[in-house]
């Protein structure tokens, strides 16, 4: 392969920098490797641009090295994967009959073909994280639906909630989350093989059958943007930093609810680490690496962006890199997600404690604002002053919202509107309630138990598709490698 050369690969960029790529090819695509090699040949045959005979040795050949490559059989003289690939065939086969495979094409769209193959598997494996932690999710959800805790915006109590209609919150993230890596998914399952080197071939190959036998929706046309795009890698990155920021976000609320200032969740021992010097120490690793990790998906972006912007549009070993960058962003999205499972279900909220810290920080207070206009007809902006006058008074004298009574009620209405509102003090209390107070909210999305139920019933029923349109999705490319060895076998047979 490198007569052009006359010269044997560096033994430095050998060693650092092709035989590692050869060898994360081998270990992420080889499978891949071999079903394009064999639709391509069976295309080769069928539009007659190769003998029968010399197919049938490809194909024998190429079933041979499925069973016998092995990772320790890559030889690092060869420049990659591809010829490595190709000379180990060769060898098997013959020069004669295993140098017609790769007629019609170039390592520009077989790379550009098997980058796309890997990628679609990979998000395979991305969106089952997604479902299994939305399953995950919906049952804390069902367990939850009245587990009180506490609202918070500008990290101050805002209002009381439920466990549960926080989580369905994240939920329907990651139902958005799906949506776009699933979009993505699409623009990546296009065919680019056929694109040769950027300029096509001049043998009448057939395009759509080689889509269709590796189980792409479509064949991608302009062979330029054959070999020279990687946008579909970008897009899925930005996806999955879409949806790892949100995670981080999660994260970080729940990595506060286990402070001890906190105390409303408590992390497992199976996944929290101990102090070298202080033995109190339980420390919830496990949302700080949800949080780090997170960055990677975000830096991908970043990277990628940065070697697309300075690339011409057509084929560079730069594009390479851009692949590894997105292995990584996949990967440490995987483990955050995991992350996020595995906390959730060896740890335990503190339901007693969040229900009193709900009782204490005057969270419920907007509630009685609220009722002031409902019992009295006054608008809510002097609902809003009284209440939060009392609010005031009380917290200078440093006592509790059980101080908030009807007699404080009649004072600071008189003080702002000249005139007394009266509640009796069951009535007020009933309005402090924080159990009262979410169950009141029954508007849709609330969080009263009847409006997060509904909500979470919408979820299933979206996740459900979810499961079907992945179980389709898998189904159309086994179904295609499946098509490829009944016509290999045929072939053989003949």
């Amino acid at each position: 392969m490198r007569e052009r050369l006359n010269k044997e690969i560096d033994a430095f960029f050998a060693r650092e920098i092709s035989f590692p790529i050869m060898q994360d090819r081998y270990i992420f695509g080889f499978q891949e490797m071999v079903n394009l090699n064999k639709a391509h040949t069976i295309m080769l045959v069928q539009e007659g641009i190769i003998d029968r005979e010399s197919a049938k040795k490809i194909l024998l050949g190429l079933d041979d090295m499925r069973k016998s490559f092995k990772l320790e059989d890559l030889d690092p003289k060869q420049e990659e994967l591809y010829f490595c690939f190709e000379q180990n065939l060769l060898d098997r086969i013959g020069r004669e009959a295993g140098g017609k495979m790769h007629t019609g094409r170039s390592r520009n769209d077989i790379w550009a073909c098997m980058t796309r193959m890997i990628t679609r598997k990979s998000i395979w494996d991305v969106l089952e994280e997604v479902l299994k932690t939305q399953d995950l999710l919906l049952k804390t959800c069902y367990e939850n639906l009245d587990t009180l805790i506490t609202g918070y915006t500008h990290m101050q109590p805002a209002q009381p909630t439920t466990l549960a209609h926080y989580f369905s919150a994240y939920i329907n993230v990651l139902t958005r989350d799906f949506a776009r890596i699933r979009l993505a998914y699409e623009f990546t399952n296009e065919c680019p093989l056929g694109g040769a080197a950027f300029a096509g071939t001049g043998f009448p190959i057939n395009r759509q059958t080689v889509s269709d036998l590796l189980g792409f929706d479509r064949i991608l046309t302009n062979t330029i943007d054959c070999v020279g795009t990687r946008d579909y890698l970008l897009q899925t990155e930005m996806a999955y930093a879409s949806m790892m920021t949100e995670l981080s976000r999660v994260a970080h609320d729940m990595y506060i609810w286990t402070t001890d200032e906190f105390g409303i969740w408590e992390v497992g021992n199976e996944i929290a680490i101990t102090s070298s010097i202080m033995p109190q120490k339980k420390n919830p690793i496990s949302f700080e690496h949800m949080m780090g990790r997170a960055a990677s998906a975000i830096g991908s972006v970043v990277t990628t962006s940065a070697v697309l912007k300075n690339e011409t549009f057509n084929f560079t070993c730069d594009l390479f890199e851009v692949a590894n960058y997105y292995e990584q962003a996949r990967k440490h999205t995987m483990q955050c997600l995991g992350l996020l499972r595995e906390t959730i279900e060896h740890s335990v909220f503190h339901k007693e404690r969040a229900l009193e810290m709900a009782k204490k920080n005057f969270c419920t207070v907007t509630a009685l604002a609220d009722d002031l206009v409902r019992f009295f007809g006054i608008s809510f902006r002097d609902a809003h002053a009284i209440v939060g006058r009392m609010v005031y008074l009380v917290k200078e004298k440093g006592l509790g919202i059980e101080a908030m009574d009807s007699d404080l009620l009649k004072q600071v209405s008189q003080e702002i509107m000249g005139q007394e509102l009266l509640i009796e003090r069951e009535t007020l209390a009933e309005c402090l309630d924080p159990l009262g107070n979410v169950q009141s909210k029954k508007s849709v999305g609330g969080p009263s138990v009847e409006s997060v139920k509904a909500m979470l019933k919408e979820a299933e029923e979206k996740i459900a598709v979810e499961k079907e349109w992945l179980q389709k999705a898998k189904q159309q490319v086994a179904d295609a490698y499946q098509k490829i060895e009944e016509i290999s076998r045929t072939i053989i047979a003949e």
